[in-house]
């Protein structure tokens, strides 16, 4: 289970073999809006999630109403523009740029 005290978004990274990507990701998802607000996102960065499968995932976040799940994983980071997997409403992956919107929002 993951210690969720902030609302907001959650971001799992489960590859650990790309920091640079990494890096990258999450500096487009936490980037400042204008007028200086940033997203109450909750990172989760710790390699007991590497290569978590979407059930285990899934079972992590048990509890937590309409949470909006990221997924940093080896796909995301082999395409290009970054393609994070978005599990909620539905599994599909989107570039990090419109994914900022739908965290500012």
């Amino acid at each position: 289970m993951l210690d969720l005290d902030l609302p907001g978004p959650i971001l799992i990274r489960t590859n650990f073999n790309r920091p640079l990507q990494w890096e990258g990701l999450c500096a487009v998802l936490l980037r400042s809006r204008p007028g200086g607000a940033r997203p109450a996102a909750i990172i989760v960065d710790d390699p007991r999630w590497e290569d978590a499968t979407h059930d285990e995932i899934f079972t992590a976040v048990a509890g937590v109403a309409n949470p909006l799940i990221v997924v940093a994983d080896e796909r995301a980071f082999d395409v290009a523009g970054l393609r994070p997997m978005v599990l909620r409403p539905r599994r599909e992956r989107i570039p990090a740029q419109p994914l900022w919107r739908l965290l500012a929002a």
